[in-house]
């Protein structure tokens, strides 16, 4: 494998950080538009991928939080009718948390909202230049998972 320069690694390093800031502050100001935070925002993401419902000890787990820390996010999601508790229906002994309507129009705007920004920001490159930079950044995912570096 071929090892990058010093300088080839810091530039990296200096522009992944960067962009990694901007996506996150970004995301941040959009968030707040919508009175969500990052943490809600992500709960609400991961509620949405399972139509059953999710156990909070599921989500804790998944989200590498504590089960008071989640029971905290959840509450906090509950009082602002953004998701609501009820019987697993898989297992009706077993407390679920699943998203209102409300919570699912909120999950949808903000998501939109972030895939507008997202376009906008892309719309410099061209479409040949867009596809190059996703591969490139495959192929670097992919290495990167593979030597859980």
């Amino acid at each position: 494998m071929k090892h990058s320069s010093s300088n080839d690694y810091e530039a990296f390093e200096h522009a992944f950080h960067q962009m990694m800031w901007a996506g996150q502050k970004q995301l941040g100001g959009l968030l707040a538009e919508h009175a969500l935070t990052f943490p809600q925002f992500l709960v609400l993401a991961a509620i949405q991928r399972d139509a059953a419902g999710c156990p909070i000890g599921e989500l804790a787990k998944g989200m590498f939080q504590s089960f008071a820390t989640m029971t905290g996010i959840i509450n906090r999601l509950e009082t602002a009718r953004l998701v609501a508790r009820g019987n697993d229906p898989r297992d009706g002994r077993k407390v679920v948390v699943t998203l209102t309507k409300a919570g699912q129009q909120l999950l949808d705007r903000a998501k939109t909202a972030r895939r507008e920004q997202m376009i906008g920001a892309l719309a410099v490159f061209s479409a040949q230049d867009r596809r190059e930079f996703l591969r490139l950044l495959t192929i670097y995912l992919e290495t990167f998972e593979k030597e859980n570096v």
